[in-house]
């Protein structure tokens, strides 16, 4: 049966340069040449779309070649046009039965990428001098550059969030500090009528905990609606963060704590015969 799908002509030991992993069947190799049987390699989607599930052992065709292709290997799929698109199925042949008009060497090493692209170049210079070369650089960069655009709306998205942590901290301090200084005179009277410092201390921060409580559970509610909604934009993690999440409510947390202890421990200070006067 004839096939589409991506092609792509590759030689022995591609698989293992790009970190790709054969799941079944076997690999592109130096046997298979010219007069072999045509072989081809193709990824897991292409057995799911085109055989519902293993296809070693099938024999296809390709528009621009008249020969049955058997299938010999299956090999994972990669997300080669962006994180958030899924594999398209691909077929990998023998370069030396499909031979194409240009090749991408892909050089694995564990040596600086400059010096080994360096040696590259000089050893394909060797061979033809008039062969030309062009992008040579390291995958880490290709990489990089297809997700600069998608790397730069994820920065601008985190800055706001930061800038919107900072502006809440501010705001809740400011509201809570003024409400619990506006009770100085309240808690001078309870002081002055016999209750615990600790007491009362405990139940201004009761009362300031619940209301952040109810602010943090509605924004956590409408934290994880704004995830959903940006959820193109992530990859490898899920729209609901629990650890950004449980982070920033903790930082509320902090700032709720700090803004009903201080103001309340100046309170206690008072003499309370001052806040009977007062009263």
């Amino acid at each position: 049966m004839t096939m589409g799908g991506q092609i792509r002509t590759i030689t022995p030991g591609y698989f293992e340069a790009v970190g790709m992993r054969l799941v079944h069947g076997r690999g592109v190799e130096a046997t298979d040449g010219p007069q072999s049987l045509p072989v081809v390699v193709v990824n897991e989607a292409f057995g799911k779309a085109f055989f519902g599930g293993d296809p070693i052992g099938q024999r296809i065709r390709i528009y621009f070649d008249d020969r049955a292709w058997t299938i010999m290997g299956v090999v994972n799929d990669v997300r080669e046009r962006s994180l958030d698109r899924a594999p398209l199925p691909s077929m990998f042949f023998p370069h030396a039965q499909l031979p194409g008009q240009a090749m991408t060497f892909v050089l694995r090493s564990p040596r600086p990428p400059g010096e080994v692209m360096r040696e590259a170049l000089a050893a394909l210079s060797s061979v033809d001098g008039r062969l030309p070369a062009f992008a040579v650089r390291p995958l880490s960069e290709l990489v990089s550059q297809s997700l600069a655009q998608r790397a730069f709306a994820l920065a601008l998205v985190q800055a706001f969030a930061v800038i919107a942590l900072v502006l809440a901290a501010i705001g809740l301090y400011g509201v809570l500090a003024y409400t619990v200084a506006g009770r100085t005179r309240e808690i001078g009277v309870r002081m002055a009528l016999g209750a615990p410092a600790g007491h009362v201390l405990g139940l201004v921060a009761r009362e300031s905990a619940a209301v952040v409580g109810v602010g943090m559970a509605v924004g956590a509610v409408a934290a994880v609606a704004a995830g959903r909604a940006i959820a193109g934009l992530l990859y490898g993690i899920g729209p609901v963060d629990p650890i950004s999440l449980l982070a920033a409510m903790g930082a509320l947390a902090l700032v709720c704590a700090l803004a009903t202890f201080l103001p309340a421990r100046r309170a206690l200070r008072i003499d309370p015969l001052l806040a009977l006067k007062a009263e």
